[in-house]
């Protein structure tokens, strides 16, 4: 039965299966032919990062301003912060702040979106009316909200960097009022290419292991069962949540 293949989709079979629709659409696209589920791609993207960048720059700003502004009070002078902060500030938003606040805003929201969306559509056999369409769920379902997790989580880190940038900026507005440019400057001299680098390798690494986590538990939602969609989501978020600690250890570890 259709309904039995969904209940054993392993993590090697999803991943199986969005290889091979990456090299599906890449094909498409190569030949100028895109079908419905290219179409979905785009859409899921834009999509995923319209709806995630308000609440992004908003708490990146924060974290910027929140961050800065402790540090200011809690040194003993404004100028030992401009001496032995702010050559350094930079770098630890980039490789620790920010990356936590994509984590815990965009990629825990990717995870609900795209966890409850497969479960929802697996406990109503929709996904069963999609294989008679002829298309393969994970395709159109899994693939298109997974490279929107996938690929939009690194462009609104991107983003979020410039908005810390000018949260730390106004804070620091309140005291020495360091001119624009300057404050630039400073900001970026401690962000070297390894932790630029590391910083979007463990974005895109974290977005990218979210996505299987949501797409398995979506998956395995038990069927006809839609109040079984709650449970399914909150422990995909447990997992994911896990997860994202495990990787941010590890990562912390090679800085070491």
């Amino acid at each position: 039965m259709l309904c039995a293949r969904y209940n054993r989709y392993s993590a090697t079979s999803l991943l199986w299966q969005f290889l091979t629709g990456l090299v599906m659409i890449s094909g498409n696209l190569v030949r100028g032919k895109p079908t419905i589920i290219e179409s979905e791609c785009v859409g899921s993207i834009l999509a995923f990062i319209r709806s995630s960048l308000r609440p992004t720059l908003l708490m990146t700003f924060m974290y910027g301003f929140s961050v800065a502004y402790y540090a200011m009070t809690r040194l003993p002078s404004v100028q030992i912060f401009r001496d032995l902060a702010m050559p350094h500030i930079g770098g630890i938003f980039f490789v620790y702040v920010i990356p936590s606040a994509i984590a815990n805003l965009v990629v825990i929201r990717g995870v609900v979106t795209l966890t409850s969306d497969i479960a929802s559509m697996r406990a109503s056999q929709e996904l069963d009316v999609l294989e008679v369409a002829r298309f393969h769920p994970s395709h159109f379902i899994f693939l298109p909200r997974a490279l929107a997790l996938i690929t939009g989580a690194p462009a609104l880190f991107l983003l979020g960097v410039f908005a810390t940038f000018f949260g730390a900026w106004t804070a620091c507005q309140f005291t020495f009022r360091p001119p624009l440019g300057e404050f630039w400057e400073q900001f970026i001299c401690s962000i070297t290419s390894w932790k630029a680098s590391l910083a979007l390798f463990k974005v895109g690494l974290t977005a990218s292991i979210m996505a299987f986590i949501a797409g398995y538990y979506g998956f395995e939602a038990p069927l006809m069962h839609a109040e079984s969609v709650g449970k399914t989501t909150t422990a995909a978020v447990v997992t994911a949540t896990l997860a994202i600690t495990t990787i941010n250890t590890l990562v912390g570890l090679l800085l070491d």
